[in-house]
């Protein structure tokens, strides 16, 4: 504890005699990337046998895309969860996008394991989600969240001396709920809306605060956001 005080103190001095502008921060002890807020999934995954499961995994998110035809994900997952042992088995995973109106249902999935000892909890039947089949992966998709992605790993990393085990994916196929999609009268017609789809942000940390917030409302677009701040900005 004095050597956590310690290093938290010279990090206060060195704030202050930086100066106004950096007076305002504190640098942590040790790098924490869970004070970065991170969009709710949920991951279709099923076992040998075939059972399907869904789990709230927070620690995912786009790794990146090839042209306009290729994309790829990535979760990262304790090798402990039934997870990242479905994962393993079958090398392919779905990523699902719940609203708010799902919110109940995936804080269920992510508090309660499949696998409890030699007992199997069918997450589907207790908080009635819906697997759905998908057409490239074998694993479930979860019909009532409006975005879905079929997955296929591609590359493992391990972290954190084994903590958790980062799967990179390619996306094999898009589902979307046409009832969110932009209309024709959109500037980007077909495209998901965000309004429509309400998902959801996870603020980690178990500290005051920390939970599920709903995306608020729109605040504009970069090129607009900008020009209205700085209009004589060149771009």
């Amino acid at each position: 504890m004095r050597k956590l005080m310690s290093v938290f103190g010279v990090a206060v001095l060195f704030a202050l005699a930086a100066g106004p502008a950096m007076a305002a921060k504190v640098e942590l002890p040790k790098a924490n990337g869970r004070i970065i807020p991170a969009t709710l999934f949920l991951v279709g995954t099923s076992d040998k046998e075939g059972r399907p499961d869904a789990a709230v995994i927070d620690r995912a998110g786009i790794a990146g895309a090839v042209g306009k035809e290729k994309m790829f994900v990535y979760v990262s997952v304790r090798p402990s969860r039934q997870t990242a042992r479905n994962i393993d088995a079958k090398g392919v995973f779905t990523l699902n996008v719940p609203s708010r109106s799902q919110l109940e249902q995936a804080g269920f999935c992510g508090s309660v394991s499949a696998i409890s000892g030699d007992q199997y909890i069918d997450k589907f039947a207790v908080t009635g989600l819906t697997p759905v089949k998908g057409s490239q992966v074998d694993a479930p998709m979860i019909q009532e969240c409006p975005i879905s992605m079929e997955c296929k790993v591609v590359k493992t990393k391990s972290f954190g001396e084994g903590s958790h085990t980062m799967y990179i994916a390619e996306v094999k196929s898009v589902w979307i709920d046409d009832s969110v999609l932009n209309g024709s009268d959109s500037k980007f017609p077909g495209y998901p809306n965000p309004v429509k789809v309400d998902s959801i942000l996870y603020y980690p940390g178990g500290g005051a605060g920390s939970g599920f917030y709903s995306i608020g409302q729109r605040q504009g677009a970069s090129e607009e956001l900008f020009k209205t701040k700085y209009p004589d900005a060149k771009q």
